[in-house]
Protein backbone atom coordinates (compact mmCIF):
# COMPACT_ATOMS: atom_id res chain seq x y z
CA UNK A 1 0.00 0.00 0.00
CA UNK A 2 3.06 2.25 0.12
CA UNK A 3 3.04 5.23 -2.22
CA UNK A 4 6.60 6.06 -3.23
CA UNK A 5 7.86 9.63 -3.25
CA UNK A 6 8.49 9.36 -7.00
CA UNK A 7 4.97 8.13 -7.73
CA UNK A 8 3.36 10.82 -5.59
CA UNK A 9 5.55 13.45 -7.21
CA UNK A 10 4.35 12.29 -10.64
CA UNK A 11 0.70 12.43 -9.52
CA UNK A 12 1.16 15.98 -8.20
CA UNK A 13 2.80 17.08 -11.47
CA UNK A 14 -0.06 15.61 -13.48
CA UNK A 15 -2.60 17.32 -11.22
CA UNK A 16 -0.84 20.70 -11.57
CA UNK A 17 -0.65 20.24 -15.35
CA UNK A 18 -4.38 19.42 -15.40
CA UNK A 19 -5.19 22.61 -13.45
CA UNK A 20 -3.07 24.73 -15.82
CA UNK A 21 -4.68 23.13 -18.87
CA UNK A 22 -8.14 23.74 -17.41
CA UNK A 23 -7.28 27.38 -16.67
CA UNK A 24 -6.00 27.91 -20.23
CA UNK A 25 -9.14 26.33 -21.69
CA UNK A 26 -11.37 28.49 -19.50
CA UNK A 27 -9.45 31.62 -20.50
CA UNK A 28 -9.84 30.74 -24.21
CA UNK A 29 -13.56 30.03 -23.77
CA UNK A 30 -14.05 33.40 -22.02
CA UNK A 31 -12.45 35.18 -24.98
CA UNK A 32 -14.74 33.35 -27.41
CA UNK A 33 -17.78 34.16 -25.25
CA UNK A 34 -16.86 37.85 -25.32
CA UNK A 35 -16.55 37.72 -29.11
CA UNK A 36 -19.98 36.05 -29.34
CA UNK A 37 -21.38 38.74 -27.06
CA UNK A 38 -20.02 41.40 -29.39
CA UNK A 39 -21.45 39.48 -32.35
CA UNK A 40 -24.87 39.54 -30.70
CA UNK A 41 -24.62 43.31 -30.22
CA UNK A 42 -23.48 43.70 -33.83
CA UNK A 43 -26.46 41.61 -34.95
CA UNK A 44 -28.79 43.87 -33.00
CA UNK A 45 -27.31 46.87 -34.85
CA UNK A 46 -27.64 45.12 -38.24
CA UNK A 47 -31.36 44.55 -37.54
CA UNK A 48 -31.86 48.27 -38.07
CA UNK A 49 -30.64 47.92 -41.68
CA UNK A 50 -31.63 44.33 -42.49
CA UNK A 51 -34.04 42.49 -40.22
CA UNK A 52 -33.44 38.91 -41.52
CA UNK A 53 -29.64 39.19 -41.47
CA UNK A 54 -29.62 40.81 -38.04
CA UNK A 55 -31.93 38.17 -36.56
CA UNK A 56 -29.77 35.37 -37.99
CA UNK A 57 -26.60 36.90 -36.52
CA UNK A 58 -28.23 37.41 -33.10
CA UNK A 59 -29.73 33.93 -33.04
CA UNK A 60 -26.48 32.24 -34.10
CA UNK A 61 -24.45 34.21 -31.54
CA UNK A 62 -26.95 33.45 -28.76
CA UNK A 63 -27.11 29.70 -29.52
CA UNK A 64 -23.31 29.38 -29.72
CA UNK A 65 -22.87 31.43 -26.54
CA UNK A 66 -25.30 29.29 -24.51
CA UNK A 67 -23.97 25.99 -25.91
CA UNK A 68 -20.31 26.88 -25.29
CA UNK A 69 -21.09 28.24 -21.81
CA UNK A 70 -22.78 25.04 -20.66
CA UNK A 71 -20.18 22.80 -22.32
CA UNK A 72 -17.44 24.66 -20.40
CA UNK A 73 -19.33 24.41 -17.10
CA UNK A 74 -19.88 20.68 -17.62
CA UNK A 75 -16.21 20.10 -18.52
CA UNK A 76 -14.91 22.11 -15.55
CA UNK A 77 -17.28 20.36 -13.13
CA UNK A 78 -16.08 16.96 -14.34
CA UNK A 79 -12.45 18.05 -14.05
CA UNK A 80 -12.96 19.27 -10.47
CA UNK A 81 -14.75 16.06 -9.48
CA UNK A 82 -11.79 14.13 -10.84
CA UNK A 83 -9.17 16.29 -9.11
CA UNK A 84 -10.88 17.22 -5.82
CA UNK A 85 -13.86 14.80 -5.58
CA UNK A 86 -16.15 17.82 -5.33
CA UNK A 87 -17.25 20.81 -7.38
CA UNK A 88 -15.71 23.94 -5.89
CA UNK A 89 -17.67 27.08 -5.07
CA UNK A 90 -16.20 30.50 -4.36
CA UNK A 91 -16.84 29.99 -0.63
CA UNK A 92 -15.31 26.52 -0.39
CA UNK A 93 -12.31 27.39 -2.56
CA UNK A 94 -11.69 30.60 -0.58
CA UNK A 95 -11.79 28.66 2.72
CA UNK A 96 -9.47 25.90 1.45
CA UNK A 97 -7.09 28.44 -0.11
CA UNK A 98 -6.93 30.51 3.08
CA UNK A 99 -5.96 27.41 5.04
CA UNK A 100 -3.31 26.56 2.42
CA UNK A 101 -1.84 30.07 2.52
CA UNK A 102 -2.25 30.97 6.23
CA UNK A 103 -2.25 27.57 7.88
CA UNK A 104 -4.01 26.82 11.15
CA UNK A 105 -4.53 30.46 12.15
CA UNK A 106 -7.67 31.60 13.97
CA UNK A 107 -8.86 33.39 10.83
CA UNK A 108 -8.38 30.35 8.59
CA UNK A 109 -10.18 28.05 11.04
CA UNK A 110 -12.99 30.58 11.42
CA UNK A 111 -13.45 30.80 7.63
CA UNK A 112 -13.53 27.00 7.30
CA UNK A 113 -16.22 26.80 10.01
CA UNK A 114 -18.25 29.56 8.36
CA UNK A 115 -18.07 27.74 5.01
CA UNK A 116 -19.21 24.52 6.67
CA UNK A 117 -22.13 26.22 8.42
CA UNK A 118 -23.66 27.27 5.09
CA UNK A 119 -22.63 24.23 3.04
CA UNK A 120 -25.29 21.76 1.90
CA UNK A 121 -23.40 19.66 -0.66
CA UNK A 122 -22.31 16.29 0.81
CA UNK A 123 -18.98 16.19 -1.02
CA UNK A 124 -17.92 19.69 -0.06
CA UNK A 125 -18.97 19.14 3.55
CA UNK A 126 -16.85 15.99 3.81
CA UNK A 127 -13.75 17.59 2.25
CA UNK A 128 -14.06 20.80 4.30
CA UNK A 129 -14.53 18.74 7.49
CA UNK A 130 -11.32 16.90 6.67
CA UNK A 131 -9.38 20.13 6.14
CA UNK A 132 -10.80 21.58 9.37
CA UNK A 133 -9.81 18.45 11.29
CA UNK A 134 -6.23 18.81 9.99
CA UNK A 135 -6.17 22.44 11.15
CA UNK A 136 -7.35 21.51 14.65
CA UNK A 137 -4.77 18.73 14.98
CA UNK A 138 -1.99 21.15 13.98
CA UNK A 139 -3.30 23.50 16.69
CA UNK A 140 -3.15 20.67 19.23
CA UNK A 141 -6.94 20.64 19.62
CA UNK A 142 -9.33 17.70 19.63
CA UNK A 143 -11.71 17.60 16.70
CA UNK A 144 -13.79 14.73 15.35
CA UNK A 145 -15.13 15.20 11.80
CA UNK A 146 -18.84 14.59 11.31
CA UNK A 147 -19.71 11.13 9.90
CA UNK A 148 -19.71 11.04 6.09
CA UNK A 149 -23.09 10.44 4.49
CA UNK A 150 -23.72 6.75 3.72
CA UNK A 151 -24.89 7.57 0.19
CA UNK A 152 -21.61 9.35 -0.51
CA UNK A 153 -19.58 6.41 0.84
CA UNK A 154 -21.23 4.16 -1.73
CA UNK A 155 -20.99 6.74 -4.52
CA UNK A 156 -17.25 7.52 -4.32
CA UNK A 157 -14.63 5.15 -2.87
CA UNK A 158 -12.44 8.14 -1.93
CA UNK A 159 -14.90 9.05 0.81
CA UNK A 160 -14.95 5.47 2.05
CA UNK A 161 -11.17 5.72 2.44
CA UNK A 162 -11.54 9.14 4.09
CA UNK A 163 -14.03 7.75 6.63
CA UNK A 164 -11.71 4.84 7.50
CA UNK A 165 -8.73 7.21 7.75
CA UNK A 166 -10.61 9.41 10.23
CA UNK A 167 -11.42 6.34 12.33
CA UNK A 168 -7.78 5.21 12.27
CA UNK A 169 -6.49 8.65 13.20
CA UNK A 170 -9.00 9.03 16.03
CA UNK A 171 -7.93 5.70 17.56
CA UNK A 172 -4.20 6.39 17.19
CA UNK A 173 -4.42 9.90 18.61
CA UNK A 174 -6.51 8.72 21.60
CA UNK A 175 -4.91 9.35 24.99
CA UNK A 176 -4.60 5.62 25.66
CA UNK A 177 -4.29 4.02 22.25
CA UNK A 178 -2.88 0.81 23.74
CA UNK A 179 -6.46 -0.15 24.59
CA UNK A 180 -7.45 0.36 20.95
CA UNK A 181 -4.73 -1.69 19.30
CA UNK A 182 -7.23 -4.18 17.90
CA UNK A 183 -9.40 -1.39 16.46
CA UNK A 184 -6.37 0.30 14.90
CA UNK A 185 -5.18 -2.93 13.29
CA UNK A 186 -8.68 -3.75 12.10
CA UNK A 187 -9.23 -0.36 10.45
CA UNK A 188 -5.77 -0.49 8.83
CA UNK A 189 -6.62 -3.90 7.36
CA UNK A 190 -9.89 -2.47 6.01
CA UNK A 191 -7.96 0.32 4.29
CA UNK A 192 -5.48 -2.20 2.84
CA UNK A 193 -8.35 -4.33 1.53
CA UNK A 194 -10.05 -1.28 0.03
CA UNK A 195 -6.88 -0.35 -1.86
CA UNK A 196 -6.38 -3.95 -2.97
CA UNK A 197 -9.88 -4.01 -4.48
CA UNK A 198 -9.60 -0.55 -6.06
CA UNK A 199 -6.35 -0.14 -7.99
CA UNK A 200 -7.30 3.36 -9.15
CA UNK A 201 -6.92 4.69 -5.59
CA UNK A 202 -3.13 4.74 -5.91
CA UNK A 203 -3.36 6.90 -9.05
CA UNK A 204 -5.51 9.66 -7.56
CA UNK A 205 -3.66 12.59 -5.98
CA UNK A 206 -5.97 13.19 -3.02
CA UNK A 207 -6.29 9.47 -2.30
CA UNK A 208 -2.54 8.91 -2.58
CA UNK A 209 -2.00 11.73 -0.07
CA UNK A 210 -4.39 10.02 2.38
CA UNK A 211 -2.66 6.68 1.89
CA UNK A 212 0.71 8.25 2.69
CA UNK A 213 -0.86 9.86 5.78
CA UNK A 214 -2.16 6.42 6.76
CA UNK A 215 1.33 4.93 6.52
CA UNK A 216 2.77 7.83 8.53
CA UNK A 217 0.25 7.22 11.31
CA UNK A 218 0.70 3.45 11.35
CA UNK A 219 4.50 3.45 11.20
CA UNK A 220 4.64 6.02 14.03
CA UNK A 221 2.16 3.96 16.05
CA UNK A 222 4.29 0.82 15.48
CA UNK A 223 7.40 2.81 16.42
CA UNK A 224 8.91 2.18 12.99
CA UNK A 225 10.44 5.65 12.90
CA UNK A 226 12.69 5.06 9.88
CA UNK A 227 9.66 4.17 7.75
CA UNK A 228 7.67 7.04 9.21
CA UNK A 229 10.39 9.53 8.24
CA UNK A 230 10.53 8.11 4.70
CA UNK A 231 6.75 8.51 4.31
CA UNK A 232 6.95 12.07 5.64
CA UNK A 233 9.52 12.86 2.92
CA UNK A 234 7.05 11.55 0.33
CA UNK A 235 4.18 13.59 1.79
CA UNK A 236 6.25 16.78 1.78
CA UNK A 237 6.17 16.67 -2.03
CA UNK A 238 2.73 18.26 -1.67
CA UNK A 239 1.09 19.03 1.67
CA UNK A 240 -1.70 21.25 0.35
CA UNK A 241 -3.67 19.77 -2.56
CA UNK A 242 -5.75 22.93 -3.02
CA UNK A 243 -2.84 25.35 -3.18
CA UNK A 244 -2.22 26.92 -6.59
CA UNK A 245 1.51 26.77 -5.90
CA UNK A 246 3.60 25.51 -3.03
CA UNK A 247 4.41 28.24 -0.55
CA UNK A 248 7.90 28.37 0.97
CA UNK A 249 6.49 26.30 3.82
CA UNK A 250 2.91 25.77 4.95
CA UNK A 251 1.63 24.99 8.43
CA UNK A 252 0.92 21.43 7.27
CA UNK A 253 4.53 21.09 6.10
CA UNK A 254 5.72 22.39 9.48
CA UNK A 255 3.58 19.77 11.20
CA UNK A 256 5.07 16.94 9.14
CA UNK A 257 8.62 18.20 9.71
CA UNK A 258 8.05 18.43 13.48
CA UNK A 259 6.91 14.80 13.42
CA UNK A 260 10.02 13.91 11.40
CA UNK A 261 12.19 15.59 14.05
CA UNK A 262 10.54 13.35 16.67
CA UNK A 263 11.36 10.32 14.51
CA UNK A 264 15.01 11.38 14.24
CA UNK A 265 15.11 11.87 18.01
CA UNK A 266 13.77 8.38 18.69
CA UNK A 267 16.23 6.69 16.30
CA UNK A 268 19.18 8.64 17.66
CA UNK A 269 19.83 10.99 14.74
CA UNK A 270 20.30 13.92 17.10
CA UNK A 271 22.44 16.12 14.82
CA UNK A 272 19.91 15.90 11.98
CA UNK A 273 17.08 16.47 14.44
CA UNK A 274 18.76 19.63 15.79
CA UNK A 275 19.44 20.94 12.28
CA UNK A 276 15.81 20.45 11.25
CA UNK A 277 14.52 21.84 14.52
CA UNK A 278 16.62 25.00 14.31
CA UNK A 279 15.36 25.55 10.77
CA UNK A 280 11.71 24.87 11.56
CA UNK A 281 11.68 27.26 14.53
CA UNK A 282 12.34 30.07 12.04
CA UNK A 283 9.80 28.86 9.50
CA UNK A 284 7.05 28.08 12.02
CA UNK A 285 7.08 31.64 13.39
CA UNK A 286 3.70 32.53 11.78
CA UNK A 287 2.05 29.48 13.39
CA UNK A 288 2.15 29.95 17.15
CA UNK A 289 0.78 26.49 17.96
CA UNK A 290 3.47 24.77 15.92
CA UNK A 291 6.17 27.16 17.08
CA UNK A 292 5.50 26.07 20.67
CA UNK A 293 5.97 22.40 19.70
CA UNK A 294 9.19 23.20 17.83
CA UNK A 295 10.63 25.07 20.81
CA UNK A 296 9.78 22.20 23.17
CA UNK A 297 11.63 19.83 20.84
CA UNK A 298 14.61 22.18 20.72
CA UNK A 299 14.84 22.15 24.51
CA UNK A 300 14.59 18.35 24.52
CA UNK A 301 17.37 18.04 21.95
CA UNK A 302 19.68 20.40 23.82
Amino acid sequence: MDISKEHFEELVKESCASVKCSNRRTAAVMIILRVLGLAFVAGAVVIVFSLPVGVIICAAAAVLFIALYYIEIHSENNAQLERYHMILTKTSFAAASKYCSEGCTDEAVSQLKAALDTETDMRRKAVLEDILSQAHILRGEAFEPAPIDEELLEEDVYFELLSLYHSLRENILAEDNSLRTYSITSVYEEISELVKNNDELQNDTMTAAKLIDTEILMSYFKEDYFRCADNIDARLVCTDIFSEGQQEISSAACGYIILKIRCFYYIGKYDEARRLCEDIIQKAAPYEHLLGQAKELWELLN
